[in-house]
């Protein structure tokens, strides 16, 4: 939860007033989507993982974040495949992303 408060000091001591309440992911992502300029880097080396991350990345929107995946599988050459659109991409989605078995790295980047 993110709580926008007034904070006031009375005699009883400080009282906070709440102004708003949203939930943390959506607060990211509504502000990843007003700045636009933010890109995330996932480097994996197992082609498994790949369905597990479009899973989690669902459609692309037309803001949030460019997304960049970095492919380094055994035998071959470094790929980096930038996905078409831009996703939003919560702290909870991101957390996932990196967790998934065969993501080496899942690092966000000023783009």
């Amino acid at each position: 939860m993110l709580i926008q408060a007034d904070a006031k000091m009375d005699e009883a001591g400080p009282r906070f007033i709440a102004q708003a309440i949203s939930l943390f992911d959506e607060a990211v992502a509504k502000r990843q989507q007003a700045a636009g300029a933010s890109a995330l880097r996932i480097i994996v080396d197992q082609p498994e993982a790949l369905t597990s991350i479009r899973d989690l990345l669902g459609e692309s929107g037309g803001r949030g974040a460019s997304v960049t995946l970095c492919a380094r599988l055994e035998g071959a050459e470094r790929a980096d495949i930038q996905l078409p659109g831009k996703y939003t991409i919560s702290p909870t989605v991101l957390g996932k992303i990196r967790v998934i078995q065969g993501v080496v790295s899942a690092e966000e980047e000023a783009a």
